[in-house]
């Protein structure tokens, strides 16, 4: 996990540095949107108020960051924010929300189970 936040925090720095505007004092939550090697891809979605989705896939996986989007809007939203004994800031123990998840994940066309 600790690898994966550097590695965010890093291209979120240098997206910020190359995109257009660059020296705007706008947020650059839109810039980065998914990170491809030869092994996987990272797909990324940021809230305005700086909560973190990521999915890894296969790299020939196209973008899936409209469907990060929907597992905010729709599932964390609905289980994990209106849920009043969910804490904020700690870790997800809601079993709803563990389920819609992965009714949500299994029903994308690039799942494959092994």
């Amino acid at each position: 996990q600790k690898l994966i936040f550097g590695l965010l925090f890093s291209l979120k720095a240098s997206v910020a540095q190359m995109r257009p505007n660059a020296g705007e004092n706008k947020p650059a939550i839109e810039a980065l949107h998914c990170y491809s090697t030869s092994s996987y891809k990272l797909h990324y979605f940021e809230t305005p108020t700086g909560l973190r989705f990521l999915l890894l896939t296969d790299p020939g996986v196209p973008s899936l960051r409209e469907c990060l989007r929907q597992v905010y809007s729709h599932i964390y939203v609905e289980y994990v924010v209106k849920n009043p004994i969910q804490p904020m800031g700690q870790p997800i123990t809601c079993s709803y929300f563990v389920q819609a998840l992965n009714k949500y994940v299994r029903g994308l066309p690039y799942f494959r189970s092994n």
